[in-house]
């Protein structure tokens, strides 16, 4: 945020970005630098919820583990439908190849855990950033088939006991009209703070 938009603005409208994450106000002011650059977005998406842990919760006993080459195939149609349900693009038919390979890099980096039951995930979520002060998760999913069980519930309660092992905080934001999922962070003991907005292209 700040007098550094304009200079980031410039990097980001050559790059044609797909996507402008992060905190409400500072995406506000970069899109303020940029909307006369770039095509409008696709979707715009204030208000959208951030939550946060850095207590561990009570365990929720689940097979939760970091995903392996072996979970590879399970795992692309699985966060390919993940990224669907929350963007609203098939990433598959945008760019297959390369969805493929941010899979597969997410599982060699161990930043993929998965819970699964023979070929039924439970539940799955990957690290979308990671540095010494927050972990940030993206794309937590149950299989359709499996879904109000607690499964979600409980491997996050695991996930979340995991990560606070290797980092001080947890956090994750959300649709505001995801109301399971709102449902589920909150039962784990995840707090509201800030919110960030999207600009989907």
């Amino acid at each position: 945020s700040g007098h550094d938009c304009g200079r980031f603005a410039g990097v980001a409208a050559r790059g044609r970005a797909r996507m402008i994450i992060g905190d409400e106000h500072a995406v506000g002011e970069l899109w303020a630098d940029l909307r006369e650059r770039m095509p409008a977005p696709r979707d715009d998406r204030p208000g959208q919820p951030v939550f946060v842990i850095d207590e561990p919760p009570e365990p929720g006993n689940t097979g939760l583990r970091a995903a392996t080459d072996d979970d590879y195939q399970l795992l692309v149609p699985a966060c390919a439908a993940a990224h669907e349900e929350e963007i609203g693009i098939d990433p598959m038919a945008r760019d297959a190849e390369g969805f493929r390979w941010r899979t597969r890099a997410q599982i060699e980096e161990g930043r993929s855990w998965i819970w699964r039951d023979a070929g039924t995930i439970l539940f799955k979520a990957e690290a979308s950033a990671w540095t010494p002060s927050a972990v940030q998760l993206q794309q937590v999913w149950v299989d359709p088939p499996v879904r109000n069980r607690r499964h979600a519930q409980r491997a996050l309660r695991d996930l979340i006991r995991l990560l606070l092992e290797r980092a001080p905080v947890v956090c994750l934001f959300v649709r505001p009209e995801n109301a399971p999922a709102v449902r589920v962070y909150e039962a784990v003991g995840m707090r509201r703070q800030g919110a960030y907005r999207s600009l989907i292209f």
